[in-house]
């Protein structure tokens, strides 16, 4: 059965711990990039707001501006039923006025406030972690003892072999989180992201998915735009390779890089960097890993899609 993807609509809020607004109704433009590790590449929205009063504004000129993003369709929402998280963090970077004496750019009669927006960046910088794991404990308890003070991460979800295997030796951690978490992970053969609030921990060719029920499905009736392709001709050669390759040669591993699918689907807040969907599309057919997604949308213009890289998951 299709599902209907239609009006658009958003929640915005910014401010501080003290005063916030939600906005709803201005013209927005947002680029929200996720991976499924934030190691090499972190979680990072931009999120540009047209026309914001002055009071607004002056919102964003305070220290430890958070952001908050939901958005969705009319069509799917059940009553009150609040709109799908895509993004949240604190902003560490505003676009400003050449000269530098304002917050905001002027593009013909518009005024444009652009911010650039870290997931959790004073949780995972701002913050000194001095301790030891024990020796005996496992790397599960180390992953747990960097994020005990931190509230914000409201679960986690650690899977892996990697990260049952034991600290034999016992292991010092020193640094704020986010270099307690790469170093970790890094020494471990182990990847990580925090994804609204949830931290996820696996292996590192593995998935964030322990299971392939029910996963998100996605097809030509349920939010693929366009034709899901290869990004390059030598990626479709090692494909047909594989799949042509004389079952004796089936043990032998491929020594070319593993080619990624890229995918165009109407804009899903739900995908998890790291996860796993289902797609539905002739000989593509399949389960992928998601291995980086980016949402892109501008609430009164056509853009409202997210783009997907995939690889294939479980070869």
């Amino acid at each position: 059965m299709a599902i209907f993807q239609r009006n658009r609509v958003y929640s915005l809020i910014v401010g501080t711990d003290e005063e916030a607004v939600e906005i709803t109704n201005l013209q927005i433009e947002f680029e929200v990039t996720k991976t499924d590790n934030n190691k090499e590449k972190k979680n990072q929205a931009k999120v540009s707001i047209y026309n914001l009063s002055r009071e607004r504004q002056a919102l964003l000129e305070e220290d430890y501006v958070v952001v908050q993003l939901r958005v969705g369709y009319a069509d799917t929402r059940k009553g009150g039923d609040e709109l799908p998280l895509l993004f949240s963090g604190q902003v560490v970077g505003i676009e400003t006025k050449e000269g530098g004496e304002a917050l905001t750019q002027r593009r013909n009669t518009d005024i444009i406030t652009t911010l650039t927006v870290d997931e959790m960046w004073a949780q995972l910088n701002g913050r000194v972690l001095s301790t030891t794991v024990p020796a005996g404990k496992t790397r599960k308890d180390a992953i747990k003892q960097i994020v005990a003070d931190i509230p914000e991460v409201s679960k986690s979800e650690i899977l892996g072999e990697q990260a049952e295997k034991e600290v034999v030796d016992g292991m010092p951690l020193s640094g704020t989180p986010r270099q307690c978490l790469d170093q970790l992970c890094n020494a471990s053969g182990m990847k990580w992201q925090i994804d609204n609030g949830v931290l996820y921990v696996a292996d590192r060719d593995g998935a964030y998915t322990e299971t392939t029920d029910g996963v998100p499905k996605i097809g030509q009736f349920s939010g693929v735009i366009e034709r899901p392709q290869y990004k390059s001709e030598d990626s479709k050669r090692v494909r047909l390779k594989k799949r042509h390759r004389s079952e004796s040669d089936q043990s032998k591993p491929d020594q070319n890089r593993v080619p990624t699918l890229h995918c165009k689907i109407l804009l899903n807040p739900t995908i998890v960097a790291g996860s796993v969907v289902y797609l539905d599309w002739e000989d593509l057919s399949g389960y992928y890993q998601v291995t980086e997604v980016v949402h892109k949308g501008s609430y009164r213009s056509t853009e409202w899609y997210s783009e997907l890289i995939l690889s294939a998951y479980g070869q």
